[in-house]
């Protein structure tokens, strides 16, 4: 009959889904943000070493090269994927040495070894004040017993430390000393004079010698004037004799040392 009419159809047409990931690269124990994009919901597997599992960007901290995979759904109800992997560099190892005793005064050189690709070494003391940036021995005189760390960093930026102590001793209970128990006055340049030698102590400033008698038959003050046997200009005779040492140590305690030398032909 001529007659008409109009169908009206709405198509809705739901846009693809299309997911992306980054990873990155760390040393070992370090993190790094991974990101995944172009959808609003997503969720993240495996979830150790993740801040969280339904964010965009989380934090990933992976003990080794691990891929995350970013999941979402598709416009048909199917999951689609994104990977991003994390690369983890071991970090070099480094060894300062073994713990150092020290007496007060004296120095130590410390030695740091690496490996691998190592390319810088850093020494700090305890006040973390570099006292070398780029060397792999150092040498110190602490006052004071001291920890110092080295920092070796290998060609990717990863770095590792060790720490080393220095025991500093500032009484006598470490010092060394060299005290003769007898000597020949011959003449023949061996063991002819009475030589004190030590070491670890401020200084010796009283060194006096005794007869069986109770007799003193030598006095110094200085050290270095060493006694040669004799009494009043004259070689005495074989024997022992008792020696008294005074002197201050590092902590300026004053200390005394009594002993016996002996006189041989």
């Amino acid at each position: 009959f001529g007659c008409d009419s109009i169908v009206n159809t709405l198509l809705e047409v739901t846009p693809d889904v299309d997911i992306w990931a980054e990873g990155g690269e760390i040393c070992a124990g370090d993190s790094v943000r991974i990101y995944a994009d172009g959808v609003s919901e997503i969720e993240w597997e495996p979830m150790p070493g993740l801040s969280c599992y339904d964010c965009a960007d989380p934090m990933a901290s992976p003990t080794s090269t691990t891929t995350y995979i970013a999941r979402t759904l598709n416009c048909k109800g199917e999951w689609i994927n994104a990977y991003a992997t994390v690369v983890v560099h071991d970090g070099p190892t480094v060894n300062a040495g073994e713990d150092v005793n020290l007496i007060r005064g004296d120095s130590v050189v410390l030695s740091a070894e690496g490996f691998p690709l190592v390319y810088t070494f850093e020494w700090r003391d305890e006040q973390d004040s570099i006292i070398c940036a780029d060397c792999t021995e150092v040498l110190v005189k602490p006052e004071q017993t001291t920890v110092y760390t080295v920092y070796a960093t290998d060609i990717r930026g990863c770095s590792a430390s060790d720490i080393v102590r220095v025991f500093v001793s500032d009484d006598c209970s470490n010092g060394v000393f060299q005290i003769p128990n007898m000597i020949s006055p011959n003449g023949d340049g061996i063991n002819d004079d009475f030589e004190l030698r030590y070491e670890g102590i401020t200084e010796i400033n009283l060194l006096r010698i005794y007869n069986r008698w109770g007799e003193k038959i030598f006095e110094t003050r200085d050290i270095d004037n060493r006694w040669d046997g004799t009494f009043r200009g004259q070689y005495l005779n074989p024997g022992v004799y008792t020696y008294y040492i005074r002197g201050i140590c590092l902590d300026g305690e004053e200390f005394l040392k009594v002993g016996n030398v002996t006189i041989l032909k």
